[in-house]
């Protein structure tokens, strides 16, 4: 499950800017040790890469990150789940702390979530792969 939602997702979600079922999504990987706040601002894509550390383009990954693969939103009860399938770098030789779920359709690349892999992982001439939470990326209730 997701570590942080940003606040300005939350909004951006409440007022229709962004929208979960039609939007495209990101994840990006970060080498940084220090992690955005809920409140980071300008809530996009630049500023956290601009600020923080991004794995470098190349030994299988490339600067921006991979597409979140059929992102899905559903509701259940009073709960709402936002999900996709299972991310992975394949080919790949780096280290990633931390991953950045950006909405590519939003013409700042809002961002939305934090994904905190708790220490440094790393990954050499194999496949680096996000496996998503068995309840979703994250869910609101």
């Amino acid at each position: 499950m997701a570590d942080l939602i940003f606040n300005k997702f939350k909004e951006w979600m409440a007022d229709g800017t962004l929208d979960l079922d039609t939007d495209a999504f990101k994840v990006a990987l970060f080498s940084s040790s220090s992690l955005p706040a809920a409140t980071q601002s300008p809530a996009t894509y630049t500023a956290v890469n601009g600020a923080k550390t991004q794995v470098s383009s190349g030994s299988g990954y490339t600067t921006g990150g991979a597409s979140l693969s059929t992102p899905t939103w559903v509701l259940s009860g009073a709960t709402v789940t936002f999900d996709a399938v299972d991310t992975a770098w394949s080919s790949a030789t780096f280290t990633a702390r931390w991953a950045l779920i950006y909405d590519t359709t939003h013409a700042s690349s809002g961002i939305v979530a934090l994904i905190d892999f708790g220490t440094s992982k790393s990954v050499t001439a194999g496949t680096f792969t996000i496996q998503w939470h068995s309840s979703g990326i994250f869910t609101l209730t």
